[in-house]
């Protein structure tokens, strides 16, 4: 995986660069008016309105908050401030955190013949205790459930 990684040609991944670019393709069909100091409304088509929020990198559809990359009326909104939308994709998708993933490498452990088991730190299955009493032969019913038993009962005898 490693290998993989060190082979992008982007800083990041190409699985979030495909979305990525889904996105920017999604994002031409849409229209931005802005609103305020952070504030933008984006118009998705005829019928979708989304409030976008770039200070506090919210957007109304969430999913920049829940995928960490930039929806397309996230990126609509930062092209109509001329900032590149590609920035604001989320460290996690980077290069460099993908190769901090793969940074240590595990050693292989001999098998389970070889390892020395302490007996003082052994597992053992817990005792069983047998309770005090006669076993439960009845469930529990719910407090209305009878009532609700009688009332459908008394439904049925009506139809007959």
């Amino acid at each position: 995986m490693k290998k993989w990684a060190e082979k992008w040609q982007n800083d990041i991944s190409p699985t979030a660069m495909k979305l990525y670019n889904d996105y920017r393709l999604m994002a031409t069909n849409c229209t931005v008016e802005f609103n305020g100091d952070y504030g933008y409304e984006v118009k998705d088509g005829d019928t979708d309105t989304h409030t976008v929020n770039l200070e506090l990198k919210k957007c109304t559809c969430r999913l920049w908050n829940l995928g960490g990359i930039p929806c397309h009326h996230i990126i609509k909104a930062l092209l109509h401030k001329k900032t590149e939308p590609l920035k604001e994709v989320h460290y996690w998708y980077r290069k460099e955190a993908y190769l901090l993933t793969y940074k240590h490498k595990f050693q292989p452990v001999r098998g389970s013949q070889f390892w020395k088991i302490d007996p003082a730190q052994a597992m053992e299955p817990p005792k069983m205790v047998k309770l005090v009493g006669r076993p439960k032969m009845k469930r529990n019913r719910e407090t209305d459930e009878a009532s609700l038993r009688n009332r459908s009962g008394s439904s049925q005898e009506k139809e007959l």
